[in-house]
């Protein structure tokens, strides 16, 4: 059942960054970002590390995901030519991770009926939906606050090394 509710959370992700990316013939927030905003930011410096290795301008706001996260992601989306879907395609997965590990969550503390409600939630969480398609860190920092709190659940049933994962 957690399977289904992942693989329906992901295509709805999906779905929802074909549609908000298809919108006005290109020209949106998913493929061009006002410069004033984070998405153009984290856009143009994951292109600059992934061109060069280090960005000519010093960011020092949420380094991880533009050096390391969007870089790998969109490298790997070269050798597909996917373009930016590589990207959207990546936090659709990755939000697929936060419903499979929400569910583990939920039966770990309410059993498997809370498991099945909290992965149902999180699937249809409009916040978690529509940051889907852009280049902003809400996905991936829900993936990490999930995958902690997984690890701490984990560790307080006698496990020492989940301490350490968390």
């Amino acid at each position: 059942m957690l399977a289904l509710i992942c693989v329906a959370g992901i295509l709805l992700r999906l779905a929802v960054s074909w549609q908000l990316a298809g919108a006005n013939g290109g020209r949106n927030s998913v493929l061009a970002p006002s410069a004033a905003t984070d998405l153009r930011t984290y856009m143009e410096l994951s292109d600059a590390v992934l061109a060069s290795g280090w960005p000519d301008t010093a960011f020092d706001y949420q380094p991880f995901y533009y050096t390391v996260f969007l870089p790998a992601v969109k490298a790997v989306g070269n050798v597909f030519d996917a373009g930016i879907w590589s990207v959207l395609f990546a936090q659709a997965v990755l939000g697929g991770a936060v419903i499979w590990l929400t569910g583990l969550c939920g039966r770990r503390v309410g059993g498997r009926k809370c498991g099945i409600i909290a992965a149902v939630l999180c699937a249809l969480s409009q916040p978690l939906v529509l940051y889907t398609p852009f280049h902003a860190i809400v996905t991936l920092q829900s993936f990490w606050l999930i995958l902690v709190l997984y690890c701490a659940l984990r560790g307080v049933r006698g496990k020492w090394y989940w301490w350490l994962f968390a």
